[in-house]
């Protein structure tokens, strides 16, 4: 969804883009929703088991908070990103954007740039309301549920980038 709002960036109006990132959220759920079911189907008619009831029981106990938290979910899929590699990296790119921050704000609209940037925002917090929802998996499995962070990361990357480059005279 990231890359289809960059490459689709003609429209640079907010409304557009929310119309777009909810459409296209709906797709992707009702697609990975279906996928599940159909395996739950197909299943059910080859082991001739109601494997149906089963998914039902384990959605509500992977959805569920009995033994962590939703927000440990998050800090333990956060967590992964405390390796020195990270810092690295992370750091790097936000001494990069600082220094650019100060080497053009003069030339920056920047309410323009957050106007433009705020469908990015909500794309960032996408694996954070996962992680809050499908809290119970999130945290068993965070050492594979991490990577979907990456889009948090790339869409701040995106919002610095919308930001810095909004100069006063184009926009």
């Amino acid at each position: 969804m990231i890359f289809v709002l960059l490459l689709d960036d003609q429209d640079n109006h907010i409304f557009p883009c929310m119309i777009k990132i909810i459409k296209y959220s709906f797709i992707w759920g009702f697609g990975y929703i279906g996928m599940w079911v159909a395996k739950w189907i197909i299943g059910s008619i080859v082991l001739k088991e109601n494997l149906l009831e089963n998914a039902y029981k384990t959605i509500l106990w992977r959805s569920s908070t009995t033994e962590y938290s939703r927000f440990d979910a998050i800090k333990v899929n956060f967590a992964v990103y405390k390796k020195k590699i990270y810092f690295l990296i992370f750091g790097g790119l936000l001494i990069y954007y600082f220094i650019r921050l100060l080497k053009y704000r003069k030339e920056m609209n920047c309410m323009n740039g957050i106007k433009k940037s705020i469908p990015f925002m909500i794309l960032a917090l996408m694996p954070c309301l996962w992680y809050f929802f499908a809290s119970n998996h999130s945290h068993i499995h965070y050492w594979f549920t991490y990577r979907s962070l990456m889009i948090f990361f790339f869409s701040v990357m995106i919002v610095f980038e919308k930001i810095l480059s909004s100069q006063k005279n184009n926009d």
